[in-house]
């Protein structure tokens, strides 16, 4: 049996325990990680509020478990990216990456009053030496054309092995 920290919390935050008596029942959707002390739903949805009263739940320790990524580096990354809008730029740039992967990321959208509901596929290359902060990756589309993201690496504590993440 989990239960939620004993950390401070403050009058504004939830305390009516509700979701750790609900996470506690046997085939509930209602799960905490303690590691991050968090509640989710469903095995995806993290809560940030109580359903019950409604206040805000104690704040997530998942930001503590990557680096952060100062305004100083991105502007260097920035830079990094200046003039870079194809893969082969990427490739001529910065060379083989330390990771490819395809599908690397797939993105849906919703349908809306202008557009039907809409799905794509991006390649990504991953570079992670290129900064100590940051993995740098790159989405490429189906077209080749290339868009770079930043992501904070994960420091600190290992990987927490999240059974409630849905299977694939």
């Amino acid at each position: 049996m989990t239960t939620q920290s004993k950390s401070r919390k403050t009058k504004d935050e939830c305390q009516c325990r509700m979701l750790e008596r609900m996470s506690q029942e046997p085939g509930s959707s209602v799960t905490y990680l303690p590691e991050l002390n968090e509640y989710r739903v469903d095995k995806s949805w993290v809560m940030r509020f109580c359903p019950g009263c409604g206040k805000p739940l104690p704040p997530s320790r998942r930001a503590s478990r990557f680096a952060h990524v100062s305004n100083r580096e991105s502007s260097r990354i920035m830079k990094l990216f200046r003039g870079i809008t194809t893969e082969q730029e990427v490739l001529a740039r910065f060379g083989p990456p330390d990771a490819e992967d395809y599908p690397g990321v797939m993105v849906s959208s919703l349908e809306d009053d202008e557009l039907p509901q809409r799905g794509e596929v991006f390649k990504t290359l991953e570079y992670r030496e290129l900064s100590d902060v940051a993995n740098i990756i790159f989405r490429i589309g189906d077209n080749g054309q290339a868009r770079g993201t930043w992501p904070a690496k994960h420091c600190g504590e290992p990987p927490i092995k999240d059974d409630t993440a849905p299977s694939s």
